[in-house]
């Protein structure tokens, strides 16, 4: 089974699953009963069982924290889909729930680990990638130049390790922004200005994971 660890800073939560199962057997069988019909749906359409256990696993992962948080069923759990796909709660199915404040949450994964988190009356955006040799090139359409600056100061590991920190800080801002990173991106930078203060990153375990918060 994965390892996961939680960290919260005050209406912030975070949480980490590592070491995930590349091949989806019975454990997974059980374990889609917790999820809605939509989401099992969604999760078996997927050709791989590597990606299979991810998105199972952060869908599974959402619903256990949100139990937790809003101290509920998880058959009170209902989900809606913005246009960019990003999932919220059914605020008509979760009002009672929520009262006067919101809930928002996101997950993202990669080659075995995901990474979730939630926010309380804010916006968050995440986002987790292994480090590996860096695809350079795309900097020129979605880097500041400072940022660009950033990496190539670096050389050999390092540098794979900072582009892959600019990318994870660019995913979860537009995330938390709803941007997306179709728009232009290179106007923003996520090490300096308005937006630093917050954009969290950390190196672990081989992997770079951001996240993005507006409170």
């Amino acid at each position: 089974m994965a390892k996961d660890t939680g960290e919260t800073f005050n209406n912030l939560q975070l949480y980490l699953i590592k070491n995930t199962e590349e091949q989806f057997g019975s454990f997974h069988e059980k374990l889609l009963k917790y999820v809605s019909a939509d989401r099992r749906e969604k999760i078996l359409k997927y050709h791989f069982d590597v990606d299979k256990v991810l998105s199972l696993y952060g869908a599974v992962l959402t619903r256990y924290c949100l139990i937790h948080l809003l101290n509920c069923k998880n058959n009170e759990l209902h989900f809606l889909c913005e246009e960019n796909g990003k999932p919220y709660l059914d605020p008509d199915k979760c009002g009672h729930l929520l009262g006067s404040d919101s809930i928002d949450f996101n997950f993202s994964h990669t080659k075995n680990a995901v990474f979730l988190g939630v926010i309380k009356n804010g916006s968050i955006g995440t986002d987790i990638e292994r480090i590996k040799a860096a695809p350079l090139k795309v900097m020129d359409s979605v880097f500041h130049l400072e940022e660009k600056k950033y990496v190539l100061e670096e050389t050999g590991d390092k540098r794979n390790e900072r582009f892959f920190e600019i990318w994870t800080r660019k995913e979860a801002f537009s995330k938390c922004s709803g941007h997306g990173l179709l728009s232009d991106l290179r106007s923003v930078n996520t090490l300096d200005g308005p937006y630093v203060k917050y954009i969290f990153t950390k190196i672990l375990d081989g992997y770079a994971l951001s996240v993005c918060y507006s409170p």
